[in-house]
Formats: structure tokens, C-alpha cells, sequence
């Protein structure tokens, strides 16, 4: 399957979220939302959406997905899109509000997984409630396009921002979905 079309599934689930994520901050307003909540609504529209026999998988572990069986550390992706038990995509997901050390550390895991298994597509998904992220987001509520690297030599680059928003004038408080794709 192509990555565009890969990408495409989750880029369209990703403005969905958006809305998502504002409407449950307007019932939830001084509540933040759980990753785990941000995780299952972004597995259950990527869903809605694939086709030809590609399935979701969440939680699953890195060394389950490895096709070199090289994959030692113990950590689990959060979402892994599956075909013919073959990985076409993984994504972590994370929320704006945590540190860049943690969404950095998923960075990690995934480029390193990419090195072994590089027709695997990996993308973090950041998801910020009612704030700018304001590493991947510029002030006219664009995504900042630019290959990053981390401080331990892993390059990421932010392709897509999704928002919502209570009008076009509001960037500062909408809801963000960031798609960062790892290289």
C-alpha cells in the first residue's frame, strides 16, 4: 500500500480528532484528556477508514512487530496499522502538555525502528487541548515543516497540523493535532 495513502487515512482520522478533542473540551473544560482516550478515538477513525484487509492493532509490542526479530527493549507502540502480517505504519501518540524528553523518547524508539524495518512508516501524533503546541505550530496556526533533529541525532519533521477552533481568529486556544513523521 502506498504511503500516500496510508498517510491519507491518518491525516483525515487526525482533523476528525480535532473536532473530537475540542468537543471534549467544551463537556470536559477543566479536565484534560487522557493518552489513552486520545489513543483508542484515533485507532477507532483510522478504522473507519482503511481497507483491503489492513487491520489495528494497539498496544502491541516493538519486538512482536520487528520482521528482523532484532528488537530487544521492551516498549509498545500505540497504534500499528497491519496487512498481511506485514507493519505498514506505526504511531505514537502524545499530548502537547508533556515534555519534550518523553515525545522525544518515542521519536527514538520509532527512527530506530525504522533503521531495521524501513518500509515501515512511523509517525508521532501530538494532540494539544486548547494551546499552540508551539514547537511544531506556528503562530498562524501552520505546522513548522522542517526536519528536526533531536538531541541524540534523530530527525523528525512535522508534515500536517489539523486544528479546531471556535473561529478562524483563535489559534491560540484551538486544539491541535500534529503529524510528525520520524525519520
Amino acid at each position: 500500500m502506498a504511503k500516500e495513502v496510508i498517510q491519507n487515512y491518518i491525516e483525515d482520522s487526525l482533523q476528525a480528532l480535532a473536532f473530537w478533542v475540542g468537543y471534549q473540551h467544551q463537556v470536559y473544560r477543566h479536565h484534560d484528556l487522557p493518552e489513552g482516550a486520545i489513543v483508542a478515538e484515533l485507532a477507532r477513525l483510522i478504522d473507519g477508514k482503511i481497507k483491503n484487509g489492513t487491520h489495528i492493532h494497539l498496544e502491541k509490542m516493538y519486538r512482536e512487530l520487528d520482521e528482523n526479530g532484532e528488537w530487544k527493549i521492551k516498549e509498545r507502540v500505540d497504534i500499528a496499522l497491519i496487512k498481511d502480517k506485514h507493519v505498514l505504519a506505526m504511531i505514537e501518540v502524545k499530548k502537547a502538555s508533556f515534555s519534550r524528553k518523553i515525545i522525544e523518547k518515542d521519536i527514538a524508539a520509532l527512527s530506530e525502528f525504522k533503521k531495521k524495518n524501513p518500509n515501515v512508516l512511523t509517525f508521532v501524533v501530538v494532540v494539544s487541548q486548547a494551546k499552540r503546541p508551539k514547537d511544531w505550530i506556528n503562530e498562524k496556526g501552520n505546522v513548522i515543516g522542517k526536519v528536526v533533529q533531536t538531541s541524540d541525532g534523530h530527525q523528525y519533521k512535522p508534515i500536517r497540523a489539523l486544528k479546531s477552533a471556535h473561529s478562524f481568529m483563535s489559534i491560540k486556544k484551538a486544539n491541535f493535532c500534529c503529524l510528525i513523521e520520524v525519520k
